[in-house]
This record gives C-alpha cells, sequence and structure tokens, in this order.
C-alpha cells in the first residue's frame, strides 16, 4: 500500500509525476482554503513536502501517521525540532545548494564596488 505525501508548495509536474511512481500525492491549490486543504491532509500524511510554512505542536497536532517533512530549502528554522525529535519525525533539507552561488553573488559585488561598474 502507498504512503501518503502532501506536497504544500509549488513543485514542477516532473517531481509530482516520480513522487506518484510511489506514493498517493495531494497537492496544495494555492486557489482554495489552504487551512482546509491542511485540515483535510494532514490526518492521512506520512510525509509533507515543501517550503514557507511553519509546522510544529499546533499545525502538526491531528498529524497522527507523519513520518517525515521535506523541506525544499536549505534552512529549518521554520520547524519546532524539539517537537519533531519528540514524535520521533524525520526532517530533511537541502544544505549546500546554494554556497556557490552566494560565493559568486559576494565576488561579483566586490568587483562590481572595486571597478565602480554601478555609477558608471
Amino acid at each position: 500500500m502507498k504512503k501518503n505525501v502532501f506536497v504544500f508548495s509549488r513543485l514542477d509536474s516532473e517531481y509530482v509525476l516520480r513522487l506518484e511512481d510511489n506514493f498517493n500525492v495531494t497537492q496544495l491549490d494555492p486557489q482554495g482554503d489552504i487551512d482546509a486543504q491542511y485540515a483535510a491532509a494532514l490526518p492521512e500524511a506520512h510525509g509533507l513536502l515543501g517550503v514557507g510554512r511553519a509546522l510544529g505542536r499546533a499545525q502538526l497536532a491531528q498529524a497522527g501517521r507523519l513520518e517525515v517533512i521535506s523541506t525544499i530549502s536549505v534552512g529549518y528554522d521554520n520547524y519546532d525540532l524539539d517537537y519533531l525529535n519528540e514524535r520521533g519525525i524525520l526532517l530533511t533539507n537541502t544544505p549546500d545548494v546554494l554556497t556557490e552561488t552566494t560565493a559568486d553573488l559576494g565576488f561579483a559585488l566586490l568587483i562590481s564596488a572595486a571597478r565602480r561598474i554601478a555609477p558608471g
């Protein structure tokens, strides 16, 4: 039996199709009643996938089957780690994906300032 995954952020259809090979996937409709969609999906969700929503004790109280949350971001400050550990819910993120990009931007700003590109 496939487990249920609730995708609460925009995700390319290619990835949704890959998820659907192994899971029952429910996607958040940003045009609909967001709170109602969460209320309907959380009790059956084994996994959550998305970014930009704070999730902790109050938000996950109805998620009795939840096993994993995958955040599509570098950080994890939107999540109550103590509560997730207490419940045994795994949290994953995508560390280091912006390291080179951030370094490139920093170097570009240094060169721009040194060469006075903006005033030119």
